[in-house]
């Protein structure tokens, strides 16, 4: 994991398997990190040149798909969004989202918390997912709208 000048500040692991040992998170970052302050993948994003539109999404493997096929996007390491890491692609120069959150209830929730920090911020924009469809899992049609670096 960097942070927005391209430092590696972390390294992430997860567990292979649904079913955790009990008390034990899903995934592993190191003490001090800080995942409210970070957006994943935005040194890659900025490293192309600040894109007028960003693309939100949850996950590291929805930001690999859709980084893979030249879309802007990051995660915010799960489904909820801080002020901080809004305040970094405002401070970035990006002036507005797309929030593509999982089509679930973690993801719907994320995007009721989320749309507040982002619109006093950017003009923002949602794309509601069927159930149990997230971003790296959506259509190509879908993808195909989305900017492109």
């Amino acid at each position: 994991i960097h942070n927005e000048d391209g430092e590696l500040i972390a390294y992430s692991g997860r567990w292979v398997e649904d079913k955790l040992p009990k008390d034990t998170p899903r995934y592993k970052l190191p003490k001090g990190f800080e995942k409210a302050r970070v957006l994943f993948n935005l040194h890659r994003v900025l490293a192309e040149g600040i894109p007028e539109t960003v693309v939100i999404v949850e996950g590291f493997w929805s930001v690999l798909r859709l980084h893979a096929v030249g879309v802007p996007v990051v995660s915010c390491f799960g489904a909820s969004l801080s002020e901080a890491q809004a305040d970094l692609l405002v401070e970035a120069g990006v002036k507005s989202c797309i929030l593509i959150f999982d089509g679930d209830d973690g993801g719907r929730a994320g995007v009721e918390q989320a749309l507040p920090i982002l619109a006093a911020r950017l003009f923002v924009r949602t794309i509601v997912l069927e159930e149990g469809i997230k971003p790296d899992s959506m259509g190509e049609a879908l993808v195909a709208r989305l900017p492109k670096h």
